[in-house]
Formats: C-alpha cells, sequence, structure tokens
C-alpha cells in the first residue's frame, strides 16, 4: 500500500515508537504505552479479580427465582374474591 512504512524504530529526542506501534516516552514514566496501560489496569483490579468478581455476580443471579420456579411454587390466579359493597 502506499504511506510511510517503517522497517525500524522511529526516535524522537527521548522517545522512541516501534513497527508494532508501540510507545517509549516520559509521559508512561519512562515505559513502554503497553506497559503503562497494562499497569494502570492492574492498580484497577487484575483479570483475576475481575473474573471472580464477575462469577460471583453470576452466581448470585443463578440463584434468584427463574419464572419456571414462580409459576410451580406459588398459585397462578387468584382462586378467591373479596367484594367490599361499602
Amino acid at each position: 500500500g502506499n504511506g510511510l512504512h517503517m522497517l525500524t524504530d522511529i526516535h524522537f529526542d527521548n522517545a522512541r515508537m516501534t513497527t508494532n506501534g508501540d510507545i517509549f516516552s516520559s509521559v508512561w514514566g519512562n515505559n513502554w504505552l503497553s506497559i503503562w496501560i497494562t499497569n494502570q489496569l492492574n492498580t484497577r483490579g487484575t483479570i483475576d479479580w475481575i473474573n471472580s468478581e464477575l462469577a460471583i455476580r453470576d452466581n448470585n443471579i443463578n440463584t434468584r427465582a427463574t419464572i419456571d420456579y414462580v409459576n410451580q411454587t406459588f398459585a397462578r390466579k387468584n382462586t378467591g374474591s373479596i367484594q367490599d359493597w361499602g
């Protein structure tokens, strides 16, 4: 295709961009952008923690009464009537 094609890293003073698109800069704490993003996500919750929280949520949802359970367990219609001629 057309456009600029890199065969090696591009350097901008103390920053650089690799051919895979990762960026190294002091903006990212003198680290790679991909590492900075991973660190930011891990400080908020690791993937294992997130998965365990989702599993807990799913178990809570699954233990709630389903429509079928309610229909089988409770009367589905009013079998008596109350009239108030007040």
